[in-house]
Formats: structure tokens, sequence, C-alpha cells
């Protein structure tokens, strides 16, 4: 009984150490999201305090905002319609082999870096155009087409470059992220310039400029070199095979006017048949490979192979943000912001000067 009577005062203390802990905890959570609500409602009220008092400031200066903006909409119309020179733009879309698209993206970059340097001179030796007309160019810039096709594309083509092992370490996710320029197939040359009708003056000098590289004419000449050695081993052997299916053809007729059993004249042309599939078959796998070597010559033809060509007359540039109109309402709004800004600043400084002559 005494030995009970001792557990049960063991066990009683343990028990209210428990319900203790827990209500340290409970009150411990209650004051933490207690917390965060204030927290996140006095955040919406400092907002809301915020909304209105902005609200409020537009609605007492909103005469002097309305007739500034008003302002700088007119003028920047005047000045879009009336003195601003109208920009163009057009593209051309290329292929580039022999790994010459390095070649493509220095040469553009080169461009741009005199168009910003204002360097007419050495622009027109470049595009071999006048010094007006290096002068109309504004822009000239390069980027791979890119869309979920060419991704897809640029990445099979790349892991087929690659060992069995390195595969399974290049995700296709960080890939389309991460994707080197060069591994796009087709790229996009875009130019602007006050000139309409410059364009198509400028693709034959961005061609000629890497088709004139010797190194790439070296890797041409060696690779349209091989495919036509393969075009010519196939040639080759479509005619061999072609002159053993004949004999075949030949063979089976002697065979046929044989007087044979039954049994031997089943197997003979079963024989014969497995014969002249086989050869018909690398007959046709021959001639298959023989229109791929022709695709890929007639591909490779070119260094530079033009998709599309830049069009005869460009288009004017489109964007909100190359509207003097819209650029001359937001700044007139924005100066008066300014303006306000000042007064009320120098009203504060006043203040302040007041409050010090005082104590």
């Amino acid at each position: 009984m005494d030995e009970t009577q001792s557990k049960n005062n063991r066990i009683a203390p343990n028990t209210k150490e428990e319900d203790v802990d827990l209500g340290v905890l409970f009150n411990l959570l209650k004051a933490i999201f207690v917390g965060l609500f204030n927290s996140i409602l006095g955040l919406f009220i400092a907002t809301f305090n915020v909304l209105i008092r902005f609200l409020i400031y537009l609605k007492k200066h909103f005469l002097k905002l309305f007739i500034f903006s008003m302002l700088g909409l007119v003028l920047g119309g005047i000045y879009q319609y009336k003195f601003k020179e109208p920009i163009y733009t057009s593209s051309m879309t290329v292929q580039a082999n022999y790994e010459s698209i390095v070649q493509l993206y220095k040469d553009i970059e080169y461009c741009d870096g005199l168009i910003a340097e204002s360097d007419r001179n050495a622009l027109s030796l470049f595009f071999g155009i006048s010094s007006a007309d290096a002068a109309s160019i504004k822009n000239i810039s390069v980027s791979p087409y890119t869309n979920d096709n060419q991704i897809v594309l640029a990445y099979n083509d790349f892991i087929s470059k690659l060992d069995s092992n390195v595969i399974k370490n290049v995700d296709f996710e960080k890939f389309g992220k991460n994707i080197p320029k060069e591994e796009f197939k087709y790229h996009v040359i875009n130019v602007e310039s006050t000139n309409k009708t410059l364009f198509f003056l400028l693709e034959k000098p961005i061609i000629q400029s890497i088709a004139k590289n010797p190194f790439y004419s070296k890797l041409k000449e060696t690779e349209i070199g091989n495919l036509k050695s393969q075009e010519k081993v196939l040639n080759i052997s479509m005619q061999e095979l072609d002159s053993l299916r004949q004999f075949y053809k030949e063979l089976s007729l002697i065979e046929s006017k044989k007087e044979k059993s039954n049994m031997s004249f089943y197997m003979g042309n079963t024989e014969k048949n497995d014969r002249e599939i086989v050869v018909f078959d690398k007959y046709i796998q021959a001639n298959i490979d023989l229109v791929d070597v022709r695709s890929e010559m007639n591909f490779k033809d070119e260094i530079i192979n033009v998709v599309s060509s830049f069009n005869k007359s460009g288009a004017p540039v489109k964007g909100w943000y190359r509207n003097s109109m819209i650029i001359g309402f937001f700044v007139g709004i924005l100066l008066v912001l300014i303006y306000l800004s000042v007064v009320e600043f120098n009203r504060f400084l006043i203040g302040q000067e007041k409050n010090r002559k005082k104590s």
C-alpha cells in the first residue's frame, strides 16, 4: 500500500511538469500567431494610409498634373511627326556552317561598335556604301532564333557529340537556360536605319566578310571533298548491287528451267528469294544514304546560308518607348512631381528654420 502511494506521488509531479510544458508551448505559439497577425494587419493599414495620402495628393494637384501631361503629349506629338526622323527595321535569318557563327557575331559586334562611335567612314568601308547611308544605320544586332523546337534540336545535336557517360549529367532544363548561341541552327540579324531602302545592300557584305575567310574556305573544301568521295562510293555500290540483282534474275531463270524434285525446287526458290531480298535492301539503303549525302552537300555548299533575306523596304519601328508622344506625357508628369517635391521640401526647410529660431 505504502509502495503504491509512493509511486503515485512520484508520477504526480511528472504529470504536472508535462502540463506546465504544454501550457508554455501553447502560450508561445499563441504569442507568435498574434504577433504575426498584428504585423500583417499593421502592414496593411500602413499601405492603405499611404495609398489614401497619395490619392489625396493627386487630387490636390490634379489640375497641374493634367495640364503638364497634356503639354508634354502635344510637344511630343509635334516632335514625333514634324521633326523626328522615322526609323525603319528589317531582319535577315541565316544558318552558319563550319562554326562560322563565331565570326558572324564578331562582325556584327564590330559594326555595332562603329555605330556607337559614329564612325561612318569605317562602317561605309565594311558595307561598301556611302558615308551618308552608313550614318543612317542606327543599330545592328544578331541573336539566335529560339523556340521550344529549336532548343530540342540543339539539345539533341549537342548530346550526339558526347560520350554516353557524360550525357547522364546533361539536364535538358539547365541546357535550355544556358544553351550556347553556337548550338542554335538559325540566327537573326536585325538592322535599324533611317533609310527605308538600305537593308538589301547590307546582305552581301555581311555574307562575304565570312565567306572570304581562308579558314572557313579550307574547312568547306575538305568537307565537300569528303562528301563527294562518299557520293562516288555509293554510286559504285549501287551499280554493283544493280548488276548483282540482274545476275540473280538471270540465275533464277536458269534454275527454273531445270527439272528437279518438288522439295529441291522449293528450297531453291527460298534461297533465291532470300538472296534477292538482301541485295534489294542493301540497294535501297545505299540509295537513302546517297540522298542524304547529296542533301548534306547542297546544305554545306555555302559557308553561310541565307534562309530569309532583308526586305527591300524596311518596316517602321514600333514600341511605346519609342513614341515621343507617350514619352512627353510621362515626362510632363515627372516634371510636375519633381517641382512639387522641391516646393514641399522647401516648405519643410522653412518650417525647421522657424522652429529653431523659436527655440
